[in-house]
């Protein structure tokens, strides 16, 4: 480039960079014009609090014929699609199961309506709660749905189709021939919480499993198998449903709530619970009338009002068929469900041998009766959530053990395993525990509030503003201290519900599996996925406040050796013990809510200045610490 053109672009510049930005501008203006087809979609929050209770959700539940089309907006359709597959905690978990954490299946919506969101094929993202715009294609063929007339006749009325899609090859790779099922299964989860979610916000559905899933693959162009169509409707008129409250929680909070819980603390539960359990899960009108396809029992250790032994269940009645204790033969039968002998109870879900002999070589009707199962194992599931019960679905079982367990070998397959167990969250009306849960969380606090107020004392700015009473604050101090301690530990006690569990506070195995879990777990991934970790974190602040309260009583020990070395000691099990407190009490109310709970972080902050101050006066200058205060040539 010779000098002339040079000098030209230094003289014109200004023109120049005034031309490129236009350009960019124009750009930029161009994109931001073209249709919402064109571009990803980010959907609205979902309401994670609803208005309808979950008990009547499930005793309305039920497939509709009678509904019709709907112009689905942007803020239904965020809705429903959390609630079928979206993360309802950190870490990517989501609303339904999935077997290994793999989550096989992607959820695809075709909208052919005029609402806010533009007609196109789009995938449901729900790490980030948006719309992957794929194609313009809005319609479904028709030709590859093997349905009657009439029910044709209705689908090509409707605007808004849900795919839910996937592969078996990741699932079976890791769980061998029986990944298939294991995906089959989770289809059903997922349609479960479609159609309460349809429900709560006044929709329906009818699935469409019929239809020829290689040629509708080749017509949308997805690399995923196609399992389910959810065309999404209108029902004529308001649905009667029961709002939510503090006993009866929304379908939306039960979703949030769902989670695998696999540990179970020791006591009863009560048996209007299991009733309540047992009636609304497993007795709706979506899964009545399937006796003759799945067979259900009831494994009962500790029920008040129940004997122990098996029982059958049909619908609303149960029969019991072997008096006895089952549940460690249970637990013996399975493959992962060592949680199963800790549980008060379970459920067995089975399919009946005579109907799989009587659709052999039917590969829909067996997937179909693998969505049944799924849609039976979810209501239980989240009925579970709502009465603060755990439970997880076991699927690694030797169904002809367990069959054995149940004397019902050659009439059923057993499928799943769904232990019923105790958790620190059982917060059931009228039951007994509650009065100790709550007692036993008002011991937790008022100890972290004087736990706190008794490390303040010690603040030496503290001290030199009160220094003429330091005998009578120190004396505060021990008492404090004490106090503080006999309040935390009988808030583990109660929380685990029997006092031999003191044991676990002297028993150093304790501490070593809890280190093992912790890590194993790791730090990152505890953050709202568990209680697990911070039980374990609680079981090692108790650990360091029992340590720092023995060392402050050889502190007190006049004639003590090595007092500097104790004395750091001391401090240094304090700081220990406020550490593990803090991630404690974050990482349970965490997990409790997605937001968390915002008087955790004033603790949180409130500790992080105490523990600066310990540091800065306390650790750092031993030696200061070490001398006594003196004052008027008087020891204080």
């Amino acid at each position: 480039m010779n000098k002339n053109k040079i000098n030209l672009i230094k003289k014109n510049y200004k023109f120049i960079t005034i031309c490129v930005l236009g350009l960019i501008t124009t750009g930029l203006l161009i994109t931001s014009l073209l249709p919402n087809s064109q571009k990803n979609v980010d959907l609205p929050n979902p309401d994670l609090d609803g208005i309808y209770s979950l008990d009547s959700v499930l005793r309305y539940q039920q497939f509709s014929n009678n509904f019709s089309t709907k112009d689905v907006n942007l803020d239904e359709i965020s809705q429903i699609l959390w609630g079928m597959q979206g993360i309802n905690r950190g870490s990517g978990f989501r609303t339904a199961p999935s077997a290994g954490a793999i989550y096989p299946l992607d959820l695809y919506i075709v909208h052919n309506g005029t609402s806010n969101l533009n007609r196109g094929f789009y995938k449901y993202l729900p790490e980030e709660n948006g719309l992957k715009y794929i194609s313009s294609q809005h319609n479904i063929s028709m030709e590859y749905i093997n349905e009657n007339n009439q029910s044709l006749s209705l689908l090509k009325k409707i605007d808004t189709f849900i795919i839910i899609a996937g592969n078996y090859e990741e699932t079976i790779s890791q769980y061998g021939e029986n990944g298939a099922f294991y995906v089959d299964l989770e289809v059903g989860h997922v349609i479960d919480n479609c159609i309460l979610q349809l429900i709560a916000i006044n929709m329906s559905t009818i699935p469409v499993y019929n239809f020829q899933q290689s040629e509708l693959q080749q017509s949308l162009n997805i690399p995923e198998t196609p399992y389910v169509l959810l065309p999404l409707g209108i029902t004529p008129g308001q649905v009667e449903l029961e709002t939510s409250s503090i006993h009866q929680i929304s379908v939306e909070k039960a979703l949030t709530k769902r989670r695998s819980v696999r540990n179970y603390i020791e006591g009863s539960i009560i048996y209007e619970d299991v009733s309540k359990l047992l009636n609304l899960s497993l007795n709706t009108p979506l899964t009545q009338n399937l006796s003759h396809q799945i067979e259900l029992h009831l494994i009962i250790e500790n029920v008040d009002e129940f004997e122990p032994g098996i029982y059958s269940l049909d619908n609303s009645n149960r029969i019991l068929q072997e008096s006895g204790n089952f549940l460690g033969s249970l637990q013996r039968a399975s493959i992962s469900g060592g949680m199963i002998g800790s549980a008060q109870a379970a459920l067995v879900i089975s399919m009946n041998q005579t109907y799989l002999n009587s659709i052999e070589n039917n590969s829909l009707a067996y997937r179909i009766l693998a969505y049944k199962i799924g849609i039976i194992a979810q209501n239980f599931w989240l009925k579970c959530c709502e009465l603060g019960l755990g439970t997880v679905t076991v699927g690694g079982i030797y169904p002809t053990q367990v069959a054995e367990v149940l004397n019902q070998t050659g009439k059923i397959v057993p499928v799943y395993i769904m232990p019923i167990g105790l958790t620190p969250d059982y917060l059931s009306p009228g039951a007994q525990y509650i009065e100790f849960t709550v007692i036993g969380s008002i011991f937790s606090f008022v100890a972290f509030g004087i736990f706190i107020g008794t490390n303040f004392l010690t603040l030496k700015p503290i001290k030199r503003y009160i220094i003429q009473k330091y005998r009578r604050l120190r004396r505060l101090h021990c008492y404090t201290g004490i106090v503080s301690l006999a309040l935390i530990n009988m808030h583990y006690v109660i929380l685990h519900g029997l006092a031999n569990e003191m044991i676990d506070l002297i028993n150093p195995i304790t501490y070593i599996n809890g280190l093992i879990h912790f890590f194993q777990y790791g730090f990152l991934m505890t953050f709202g996925t568990s209680f697990h970790s911070g039980h374990v974190l609680a079981n090692f602040a108790i650990l360091m406040i029992n340590l720092a309260t023995l060392t402050g009583i050889m502190l007190a020990l006049k004639k003590i050796r090595k007092k500097r070395k104790i004395r750091a000691f001391h401090k240094t099990t304090v700081l220990l013990a406020i550490f593990f407190m803090i991630v404690h009490i974050f990482i349970n109310s965490y997990s409790l809510s997605s937001s968390g709970n915002s008087m955790m972080f004033l603790y949180l902050n409130a500790l992080i200045f105490e523990i600066y101050f310990l540091i800065r006066v306390g650790i750092k200058n031993p030696k200061n610490a070490d001398q006594a205060t003196y004052s008027n040539g008087r020891e204080m």
